[in-house]
Protein backbone atom coordinates (compact mmCIF):
# COMPACT_ATOMS: atom_id res chain seq x y z
CA UNK A 1 0.00 0.00 0.00
CA UNK A 2 1.18 3.21 -1.22
CA UNK A 3 0.06 6.86 1.01
CA UNK A 4 -0.68 9.70 -0.69
CA UNK A 5 -3.02 12.24 -0.46
CA UNK A 6 -4.68 12.37 -4.45
CA UNK A 7 -4.34 9.22 -5.83
CA UNK A 8 -7.03 8.63 -8.72
CA UNK A 9 -7.00 4.91 -9.73
CA UNK A 10 -8.80 4.24 -13.04
CA UNK A 11 -9.52 0.54 -13.94
CA UNK A 12 -11.40 -2.31 -15.32
CA UNK A 13 -11.70 -0.49 -19.03
CA UNK A 14 -9.50 -0.23 -22.08
CA UNK A 15 -6.83 2.32 -21.93
CA UNK A 16 -4.86 3.47 -25.06
CA UNK A 17 -1.33 4.11 -23.87
CA UNK A 18 -0.11 5.03 -27.83
CA UNK A 19 2.99 2.76 -26.90
CA UNK A 20 4.28 0.52 -29.51
CA UNK A 21 5.33 -1.75 -26.45
CA UNK A 22 2.30 -1.86 -24.52
CA UNK A 23 -0.57 -0.19 -26.84
CA UNK A 24 -3.34 -0.96 -24.08
CA UNK A 25 -3.43 -1.39 -20.28
CA UNK A 26 -6.17 -2.38 -17.99
CA UNK A 27 -5.62 0.37 -15.35
CA UNK A 28 -4.22 3.42 -14.94
CA UNK A 29 -3.22 5.44 -11.45
CA UNK A 30 -2.51 9.19 -11.09
CA UNK A 31 -0.79 10.78 -8.12
CA UNK A 32 -0.29 14.17 -7.29
CA UNK A 33 -1.62 15.22 -10.66
CA UNK A 34 0.81 12.77 -12.40
CA UNK A 35 0.34 9.48 -13.67
CA UNK A 36 2.57 6.69 -11.81
CA UNK A 37 1.50 3.91 -13.09
CA UNK A 38 -0.54 1.69 -16.58
CA UNK A 39 -0.76 -1.68 -16.50
CA UNK A 40 -2.37 -4.52 -15.23
CA UNK A 41 -5.23 -4.21 -12.81
CA UNK A 42 -3.04 -6.50 -10.45
CA UNK A 43 -0.36 -3.77 -10.07
CA UNK A 44 -2.74 -0.58 -9.98
CA UNK A 45 -4.47 -2.13 -6.65
CA UNK A 46 -1.27 -1.43 -4.97
CA UNK A 47 -1.46 2.23 -4.98
CA UNK A 48 -5.11 1.87 -3.05
CA UNK A 49 -4.88 3.26 0.12
CA UNK A 50 -8.34 5.16 2.13
CA UNK A 51 -8.11 7.73 0.84
CA UNK A 52 -7.87 6.74 -2.81
CA UNK A 53 -10.35 7.87 -6.07
CA UNK A 54 -11.46 4.37 -7.62
CA UNK A 55 -13.58 4.49 -10.81
CA UNK A 56 -14.78 1.64 -12.46
CA UNK A 57 -14.49 2.22 -16.23
CA UNK A 58 -16.99 -0.98 -16.68
CA UNK A 59 -15.34 -1.59 -20.28
CA UNK A 60 -15.22 2.19 -21.17
CA UNK A 61 -12.16 3.74 -23.32
CA UNK A 62 -9.68 6.07 -21.87
CA UNK A 63 -7.76 8.04 -24.46
CA UNK A 64 -4.24 10.12 -23.86
CA UNK A 65 -5.56 14.14 -23.98
CA UNK A 66 -6.17 15.35 -27.39
CA UNK A 67 -3.97 17.90 -28.92
CA UNK A 68 -5.32 20.77 -31.19
CA UNK A 69 -3.66 21.67 -33.73
CA UNK A 70 -4.62 25.18 -34.41
CA UNK A 71 -7.02 27.16 -32.05
CA UNK A 72 -6.98 30.89 -32.06
CA UNK A 73 -7.80 30.76 -27.97
CA UNK A 74 -6.43 34.02 -27.05
CA UNK A 75 -9.41 35.36 -29.04
CA UNK A 76 -11.94 33.31 -27.10
CA UNK A 77 -13.62 37.26 -26.07
CA UNK A 78 -15.51 36.96 -29.48
CA UNK A 79 -17.18 34.18 -28.18
CA UNK A 80 -17.87 34.72 -24.27
CA UNK A 81 -20.80 37.02 -23.66
CA UNK A 82 -21.60 38.44 -26.50
CA UNK A 83 -23.34 38.05 -30.23
CA UNK A 84 -22.93 34.73 -31.42
CA UNK A 85 -23.41 33.96 -35.40
CA UNK A 86 -22.39 30.84 -35.68
CA UNK A 87 -25.43 28.19 -35.99
CA UNK A 88 -26.75 30.48 -38.43
CA UNK A 89 -27.39 29.19 -42.34
CA UNK A 90 -27.79 32.50 -43.80
CA UNK A 91 -28.56 36.35 -43.58
CA UNK A 92 -31.88 36.22 -41.75
CA UNK A 93 -30.28 33.76 -39.26
CA UNK A 94 -28.07 35.71 -38.57
CA UNK A 95 -30.69 39.19 -38.03
CA UNK A 96 -32.79 37.22 -36.09
CA UNK A 97 -30.17 36.45 -33.29
CA UNK A 98 -28.81 39.69 -33.14
CA UNK A 99 -31.93 41.29 -33.13
CA UNK A 100 -32.63 38.99 -30.00
CA UNK A 101 -29.02 40.01 -28.32
CA UNK A 102 -30.07 43.34 -28.56
CA UNK A 103 -33.45 42.94 -26.77
CA UNK A 104 -32.10 41.41 -23.95
CA UNK A 105 -29.02 43.81 -23.71
CA UNK A 106 -31.01 47.08 -24.48
CA UNK A 107 -28.24 49.02 -22.71
CA UNK A 108 -24.83 48.30 -24.65
CA UNK A 109 -22.81 51.01 -25.57
CA UNK A 110 -21.49 49.02 -28.58
CA UNK A 111 -22.30 45.62 -29.42
CA UNK A 112 -19.90 42.89 -30.58
CA UNK A 113 -19.62 39.35 -31.85
CA UNK A 114 -19.09 36.35 -34.29
CA UNK A 115 -19.22 33.63 -36.15
CA UNK A 116 -20.64 34.93 -39.30
CA UNK A 117 -19.89 33.29 -43.13
CA UNK A 118 -18.99 34.85 -46.40
CA UNK A 119 -20.34 32.06 -48.07
CA UNK A 120 -24.02 33.29 -47.44
CA UNK A 121 -22.69 37.01 -49.26
CA UNK A 122 -21.44 37.94 -52.67
CA UNK A 123 -18.03 39.11 -52.96
CA UNK A 124 -18.20 42.35 -51.22
CA UNK A 125 -19.47 40.59 -48.27
CA UNK A 126 -22.45 41.45 -45.79
CA UNK A 127 -23.79 45.01 -46.16
CA UNK A 128 -24.15 48.06 -43.05
CA UNK A 129 -27.96 48.58 -44.66
CA UNK A 130 -28.94 44.94 -42.52
CA UNK A 131 -27.14 46.01 -39.45
CA UNK A 132 -28.20 50.06 -39.66
CA UNK A 133 -32.34 48.52 -39.68
CA UNK A 134 -31.40 46.47 -36.44
CA UNK A 135 -29.58 49.54 -34.41
CA UNK A 136 -29.21 52.70 -35.85
CA UNK A 137 -28.08 54.75 -33.53
CA UNK A 138 -24.73 52.44 -31.55
CA UNK A 139 -21.18 51.25 -32.84
CA UNK A 140 -21.73 47.19 -33.63
CA UNK A 141 -18.60 44.99 -34.82
CA UNK A 142 -19.13 40.87 -35.73
CA UNK A 143 -16.28 39.46 -36.71
CA UNK A 144 -17.06 36.57 -39.76
CA UNK A 145 -15.90 32.66 -38.24
CA UNK A 146 -12.80 32.62 -39.65
CA UNK A 147 -11.31 35.61 -38.10
CA UNK A 148 -9.97 37.45 -41.33
CA UNK A 149 -13.59 39.98 -42.33
CA UNK A 150 -15.68 42.44 -40.09
CA UNK A 151 -18.85 43.40 -40.38
CA UNK A 152 -20.31 46.54 -39.24
CA UNK A 153 -23.04 49.17 -39.46
CA UNK A 154 -23.21 52.85 -40.63
CA UNK A 155 -22.67 54.58 -36.65
CA UNK A 156 -19.41 52.26 -36.78
CA UNK A 157 -18.02 53.75 -39.64
CA UNK A 158 -19.31 57.23 -39.02
CA UNK A 159 -17.97 57.25 -35.53
CA UNK A 160 -14.28 56.17 -37.06
CA UNK A 161 -14.72 58.89 -39.59
CA UNK A 162 -14.12 56.04 -42.61
CA UNK A 163 -16.18 57.02 -45.75
CA UNK A 164 -15.58 57.13 -49.28
CA UNK A 165 -12.28 58.82 -49.01
CA UNK A 166 -10.55 56.54 -46.42
CA UNK A 167 -7.98 54.76 -48.45
CA UNK A 168 -7.50 50.96 -47.97
CA UNK A 169 -4.40 50.30 -45.29
CA UNK A 170 -1.50 48.06 -45.80
CA UNK A 171 -2.79 44.72 -45.61
CA UNK A 172 -6.51 45.41 -45.55
CA UNK A 173 -9.83 46.76 -47.87
CA UNK A 174 -12.85 48.45 -47.16
CA UNK A 175 -15.79 46.78 -49.14
CA UNK A 176 -16.93 49.65 -50.82
CA UNK A 177 -20.26 50.55 -53.05
CA UNK A 178 -19.70 49.87 -56.63
CA UNK A 179 -21.51 52.73 -57.44
CA UNK A 180 -20.21 55.78 -54.78
CA UNK A 181 -17.49 54.20 -53.44
CA UNK A 182 -18.60 54.75 -49.66
CA UNK A 183 -18.05 51.63 -47.40
CA UNK A 184 -20.40 48.85 -47.99
CA UNK A 185 -19.70 47.50 -44.42
CA UNK A 186 -17.39 44.57 -44.70
CA UNK A 187 -13.89 45.09 -43.22
CA UNK A 188 -11.22 42.89 -44.63
CA UNK A 189 -8.10 42.05 -42.49
CA UNK A 190 -5.71 45.28 -41.18
CA UNK A 191 -8.75 47.43 -42.17
CA UNK A 192 -10.26 46.40 -38.90
CA UNK A 193 -8.37 48.93 -37.00
CA UNK A 194 -9.92 51.51 -38.48
CA UNK A 195 -12.86 51.89 -35.76
CA UNK A 196 -10.73 51.08 -32.65
CA UNK A 197 -11.52 53.91 -30.74
CA UNK A 198 -15.24 53.48 -31.57
CA UNK A 199 -15.33 49.96 -30.43
CA UNK A 200 -12.25 49.58 -28.07
CA UNK A 201 -10.00 46.78 -27.44
CA UNK A 202 -11.05 43.89 -24.88
CA UNK A 203 -9.37 44.76 -21.02
CA UNK A 204 -6.73 42.33 -19.78
CA UNK A 205 -9.25 40.44 -17.69
CA UNK A 206 -11.81 40.65 -20.52
CA UNK A 207 -8.89 38.11 -21.93
CA UNK A 208 -8.62 36.32 -18.98
CA UNK A 209 -11.69 35.28 -18.41
CA UNK A 210 -12.26 34.22 -21.84
CA UNK A 211 -9.19 31.93 -21.85
CA UNK A 212 -10.89 30.35 -18.76
CA UNK A 213 -14.17 29.91 -20.20
CA UNK A 214 -11.84 28.32 -23.40
CA UNK A 215 -10.16 25.86 -20.92
CA UNK A 216 -13.43 24.37 -19.94
CA UNK A 217 -14.41 23.81 -23.40
CA UNK A 218 -11.41 21.97 -24.40
CA UNK A 219 -11.48 19.65 -21.40
CA UNK A 220 -15.34 19.15 -21.87
CA UNK A 221 -13.82 17.74 -25.61
CA UNK A 222 -10.98 15.97 -24.19
CA UNK A 223 -8.52 18.75 -25.43
CA UNK A 224 -5.10 19.08 -23.15
CA UNK A 225 -3.20 21.20 -25.30
CA UNK A 226 -3.42 24.25 -27.47
CA UNK A 227 -1.35 25.37 -30.43
CA UNK A 228 -2.43 29.37 -30.49
CA UNK A 229 -1.23 30.51 -34.05
CA UNK A 230 -2.40 34.04 -33.75
CA UNK A 231 -0.54 35.77 -29.90
CA UNK A 232 -0.42 39.42 -29.80
CA UNK A 233 1.54 41.10 -26.95
CA UNK A 234 -2.18 41.52 -24.82
CA UNK A 235 -3.07 37.80 -25.29
CA UNK A 236 1.08 36.78 -23.63
CA UNK A 237 0.00 38.75 -20.79
CA UNK A 238 -3.38 37.19 -20.16
CA UNK A 239 -0.93 33.68 -20.49
CA UNK A 240 1.45 34.76 -18.07
CA UNK A 241 -0.60 36.23 -15.22
CA UNK A 242 -3.39 33.36 -15.55
CA UNK A 243 -0.25 30.98 -15.34
CA UNK A 244 1.36 32.57 -12.43
CA UNK A 245 -2.40 32.55 -10.62
CA UNK A 246 -2.33 29.15 -11.17
CA UNK A 247 -5.27 28.90 -13.30
CA UNK A 248 -3.74 27.65 -16.69
CA UNK A 249 -5.48 23.99 -16.36
CA UNK A 250 -3.99 22.52 -19.72
CA UNK A 251 -1.34 23.48 -21.73
CA UNK A 252 -0.55 26.12 -24.79
CA UNK A 253 1.80 26.51 -27.28
CA UNK A 254 2.12 29.84 -29.43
Amino acid sequence: MLNSSSILLLRNGSICTVHQDQPWAEAIVIQDGLIKYVGPKKGADLFINPGTQIIDLEGKMVLPGFVDAHSHASQAMDLIGNISLYSGENLVDYLQSIAEYIEKNPNRKYYRGSGWSDTYFTSRGPDKKSLDDLLPDRPIALISYDGHSMWVNSTTLEQAGVNWETKDPDGGRIERDPVTGEPSGTLRETAFKLIEDVIPEYSLEERKNALIAYQKMAAEAGITLTHDPMLDTESVTAYNELAREGKLKMRFRG
